[in-house]
């Protein structure tokens, strides 16, 4: 597969089937060394749109703004770019930021809340043996 096929793949997949799965999409053995194909494993188990909103935002830009019809310029253009897949999206890395934010708080909150009540079974105690006849 040449690198304008598969960049026309993209486009074309992103307008008629931006659900598809990367690796029912197409097959990802032939694009290994291509520009703005996946780069990771895990990039193949995403879907179209999301590979390209993701790992291709300038890209993902140009194709919420143009129409299909459009397809043969933004070719063109794509054929005279280096642009490349980025490796990582930052949106995976602020989620994963996020929840181990959440885990850490609910793990404080878990150890509070247990901290309290074993001080409130350790002053039960001592107070029933004061009030003890």
């Amino acid at each position: 597969m040449t690198q304008r096929e598969w960049d026309e793949f993209l486009l074309m997949s992103f307008y008629r089937r931006p659900f598809l799965s990367m690796n029912h999409a197409a097959d990802l053995k032939g694009v290994a060394g291509l520009l703005r194909a996946p780069k990771k494993p895990h990039h193949e188990f995403v879907s179209v749109s999301r590979f390209i909103c993701g790992y291709l935002p300038k890209l993902a830009d140009i194709l919420w703004q143009k129409k299909e019809k459009d397809i043969p310029a933004i070719l063109d253009m794509l054929e005279k770019s280096k642009y490349d897949t980025r490796l990582v999206d930052p949106k995976e890395v602020s989620d994963s930021r996020e929840k181990t934010a959440s885990k850490r708080k609910f793990r404080s909150s878990v150890y509070s809340v247990a901290a309290d009540m074993a001080a409130n079974e350790r002053l039960a105690r001592r107070a029933w043996n004061v009030c003890k006849p």
